[in-house]
């Protein structure tokens, strides 16, 4: 089965479980999450919520992925340091520990990073980000960033159009997945995603 992460909302979740996603980032968190949690649970899905690291850590639910925003917001909320600072760091790498620091050093929960520059990409592998999300089109640019640095750290390409020859072709360039919203790919065309690798043997 292939790799999506496949963004709704709390509303979309049933038809992305029935569809047979295996891991479902919701990008908002209004709704009992510990509900949707244990639906997910039970078809065998991974949830992950947006941005919401407290939320995360009240619901437990399996991870929290941090967009742009959320890393402008974290970072900035950090205290600055102290005396004399020679360099200091990026946003990404600030929001990352942030978010390991409320979590907790030991949860298996993930943390992940939306990032358009390589630079970023290569500090949030630096910082111990679980995987990284990355604009389809920019994807090889950013994944060769981490690799040629010898980070394993699971790359995926968040885009609006893709297609079961597309993904295999996406895989084979070392993509660890795919991410895109249900505003993009309905529930309907998602299990012939799901499946690319098959359909093309």
């Amino acid at each position: 089965m292939v790799p999506i992460q496949y963004i709704v909302s709390s509303q979309d979740v049933d038809a992305a479980l029935a569809a047979g996603c295996r891991w479902i980032e919701l990008s908002s968190c209004d709704d009992d999450i510990s509900s949707l949690k244990h639906d997910c649970h039970a078809a065998g899905c991974f949830l992950v919520v947006q941005d919401a690291v407290e939320v995360c850590k009240e619901t437990a639910a399996d991870g929290v992925l941090l967009s742009l925003e959320g890393i402008e917001g974290i970072a900035a909320a950090q205290p600055k340091p102290s005396g004399i600072v020679l360099q200091q760091p990026r946003p990404v790498t600030t929001a990352i520990h942030a978010a390991r620091a409320v979590l907790g050093e030991d949860t298996p929960q993930f943390i992940g990073v939306f990032v358009e520059r390589p630079e970023d990409a290569v500090a949030a592998a630096k910082a111990g980000a679980d995987f990284i999300q990355v604009p389809l089109g920019r994807h090889q640019e950013l994944l060769l960033a981490v690799r040629e640095r010898s980070f394993t750290t699971p790359v995926v390409a968040l885009g609006t159009s893709f297609t079961p020859s597309s993904i295999v072709a996406l895989l084979d360039e070392g993509l660890s997945g795919i991410a895109c919203s249900i505003s993009d790919i309905s529930p309907l065309q998602l299990p012939g995603l799901l499946k690319a690798d098959d359909s093309l043997n």
